[in-house]
């Protein structure tokens, strides 16, 4: 016999072979370990799904089903004859008996098995809601209404777990232990800026050169005129950046969840970071926008921010002298990393993404913002402190380009943290007694403080 005659004898004879081991198995293991085989012929890899068609399939689950049904025969001829002998019944009456008994058995356990499905499913929306999706217990209690609806004629119209005087009291609620937070995170000093461990020391003087010395040419035997580098200084002192709640009570404290404590000691350290920011860009100060040198007017007030173009970006890189854009070519101070960028709002980074030609097209540099997020080759970044587009006025001050290294912070590491229950503290415009309300206060604290090394390193956009 040749190897395709075999192989189509094994294919036929298989579902056949299947159904008859099937049907003399013992045990439920073994007939499950015969399924198991089926499932393996079927799906385990490609070469044996391909022996075993959809034709075998159907075959398979015909023998199965005619063994059921012969051994369900077998079951009620058996019961059939005990009644008959005991009961002194006719046969006919004692066979539909039987068949009676079977079917409702059968539809019992049936009933039962999907019972306990639907209830599997139901506790197991429970242990998801617990998870933070309470979407999967809503549809697991749906979809047990449906069963019982379907299956016993049963429904649950007249009480209302949105309700809780008809029926809500008696469902459980559940929180989710995560909680979503809509809030904006921005560290851009920390990523950029040059940091400068104060390790303890009050105050940091840097001393800086405004100017330098002067090469000339002269002809032989004739004099030069001497030249003297002008220097200056500059000043970190640590100052305090601080956050601190109002009174929370021990209740919120001990059984809040998620856990209250880390949750205000992680927003405490955001905000202290966008605080952080918010200074070096600030107006006033050490802030970069304090200074009045390298202002570019850009754009006009009235139209906001939708009349600046690009045409005004250039012009802040033109504003800055060759060595602050640092290149191959020109070389800037040796101990300054980093290189010059965009410091834009958000609002204003919007708007140039959106920037098109006469006829619709989105300009090339458009598109290099969309795709590269930079523009003229530099990184673009958007400060949350920066003007959000809203009410402005002349000479507001809305954009920054420079490289954010030539501001120097002075930072202790770490963040002092402090949890008050005693004494009086602010409630928001009046006073709390805390170990009399059995409240505590969270306080958080860093030293911190910024300069700006070299006001030359930043051109600043303002509105004309």
């Amino acid at each position: 016999m040749s190897d395709t005659t075999e192989q189509k004898k094994v294919e036929v004879e298989l579902p056949a072979d299947l159904a008859k081991r099937f049907a003399e198995a013992k045990t439920p293991a073994e007939k499950n370990a015969i399924l198991g085989e089926f499932a393996q012929a079927r799906g385990a890899n490609e070469t044996k799904a391909a022996q075993f068609s959809d034709e075998q399939f159907r075959t398979l689950m015909s023998e199965m089903g005619k063994m059921a049904a012969t051994e369900a025969k077998a079951a009620v001829t058996s019961v059939t004859t005990e009644v008959v002998r005991k009961y002194n019944l006719s046969a006919d009456k004692a066979e539909e008996i039987a068949e009676r008994s079977m079917k409702t058995a059968e539809a019992r356990q049936m009933n039962q098995r999907e019972d306990m499905q639907i209830a599997a499913e139901v506790i197991r929306g429970i242990y998801l809601a617990r998870q933070g999706k309470p979407g999967q217990y809503q549809s697991a209690i749906e979809k047990e209404a449906d069963h019982y609806k379907r299956k016993y004629g049963r429904q649950t119209r007249a009480m209302s777990l949105g309700t809780d005087s008809s029926g809500g009291y008696l469902a459980p609620t559940y929180f989710s232990d995560m909680l979503y937070e809509a809030i904006a995170r921005s560290s851009l000093v920390r990523k950029f800026a040059t940091i400068i461990p104060m390790q303890g020391n009050e105050v940091i003087n840097i001393p800086t050169m405004t100017a330098g010395l002067s090469a000339s040419q002269t002809s032989e035997a004739s004099t030069t005129s001497g030249v003297q580098p002008t220097f200056s200084q500059k000043q970190l002192t640590t100052k305090k950046i601080v956050t601190k709640t109002r009174p929370v009570s021990v209740e919120m404290i001990e059984k809040a969840n998620p856990a209250i404590v880390q949750l205000l000691l992680q927003h405490a350290q955001i905000e202290i970071l966008k605080k952080e920011d918010s200074l070096v860009f600030g107006t006033s100060g050490n802030g970069i926008r304090a200074s009045s040198t390298n202002l570019v007017a850009t754009g006009t007030a009235a139209d906001g921010y939708y009349s600046i173009s690009y045409d005004e970006m250039i012009s802040l890189e033109s504003g800055l002298d060759a060595q602050y854009l640092i290149g191959d070519d020109i070389q800037g101070s040796g101990i300054i990393t980093g290189a010059p960028q965009y410091w834009l709002p958000h609002a204003l980074k919007q708007v140039l993404k959106g920037k098109k030609d006469g006829t619709g097209r989105y300009l090339d540099e458009t598109r290099e913002l969309r795709n590269e997020n930079k523009i003229f080759g530099h990184g673009c970044q958007r400060v949350l402190s920066l003007p959000d587009g809203s009410s402005l006025a002349s000479t507001d001050k809305v954009a920054v380009f420079g490289n954010l290294a030539h501001v120097w912070c002075g930072v202790e590491p770490g963040f002092r943290i402090a949890i008050a229950d005693q004494g009086a503290t602010d409630n928001g415009g009046s006073e709390v007694n805390l170990f009399d309300t059995a409240q505590v206060a969270l306080r958080v604290l860093e030293f911190f403080d910024s300069v700006v090394v070299d006001e030359e390193a930043f051109t600043i956009a303002h509105m004309a």
